[in-house]
């Protein structure tokens, strides 16, 4: 907005910068020296009414400026809108007309992304299906390869236990004449073993049945029956383990 035009405006409240240096030159040395001071209050009290008017003057006036300023204001909007409104008309129809040419540009264009886009998810998808009937020929392959090593570990097995059946029977009759002489020999080794310790053995036995035939006397005393019985059972063992030592 002009400056001239702004102060020419603002000189409506027709109180200038001089005229308040004035008023402050004018009033403020005023003072009230005491209570009792009436002259000096008197002074004051009239000059607040004055100042108080003119400060209450201000308000009503703005208003009545600003007023203008917004009636101008409102024109100006009301006026651009109208510009605009008329502009926006040759513009949106000059827009509509670009279209016809932007838009079929752009339909080309989106066209060709989404055959590039169909075309990739199609390279990827037989990537895809391609690695999965690999994985799947490799998984079969395995399958066979370990079937295979199965098959012949069970040969293999099936080979060595036939071999040694085989062998087994092969060595029975030999095995078999060898566990008979072994036993026969074990045999005769016990026989003559206890022939040999038959002697000690009836000596043994024959000590056993005199130790049993050993008559034991009749006491009455508590100590003597315990010691008694003691004895006894210690006999009985004895001429238990005489026959059963050897």
């Amino acid at each position: 907005m002009d400056k001239v035009f702004i102060t020419k405006e603002l000189a409506r409240f027709n109180v200038t910068t001089a005229a308040l240096a004035e008023l402050r030159t004018k009033y403020l040395p005023l003072k009230v020296t005491s209570i009792t001071d009436m002259a000096g209050y008197e002074q004051c009290k009239i000059a607040h009414q004055i100042v108080k008017k003119l400060r209450t003057s201000i308000d009503p006036k703005r208003k009545e400026i600003k007023e203008d300023a917004l009636n101008f204001s409102r024109q100006v909007d009301t006026e651009a809108k109208r510009i605009v409104a008329s502009i926006f008309e040759v513009e949106e129809y000059l827009l509509s007309q670009r279209k016809i040419v932007e838009d079929e540009k752009l339909r080309v264009k989106e066209e060709k992304e989404q055959a590039e886009r169909d075309r990739e998810e199609k390279i990827t998808a037989e990537e895809e299906r391609l690695k999965q009937q690999k994985e799947e020929q490799d998984r079969r392959e395995q399958e066979q390869a370990e079937e295979a090593d199965r098959l012949e570990r069970e040969k293999k097995d099936f080979d060595d236990e036939k071999e040694r059946q085989e062998q087994e029977e092969k060595e029975r009759p030999e095995r078999e004449r060898r566990e008979r002489e072994d036993r026969e020999q074990a045999e005769r080794e016990e026989t003559a073993r206890r022939e040999a310790r038959q002697p000690d053995v009836d000596k043994l036995k024959l000590l056993a049945k005199k130790l049993e035939e050993i008559k034991l006397p009749k006491v009455k005393s508590i100590e003597a029956q315990t010691v008694l019985s003691a004895t006894s059972a210690a006999l009985g063992d004895i001429c238990k383990k005489l026959k059963t030592g050897l």
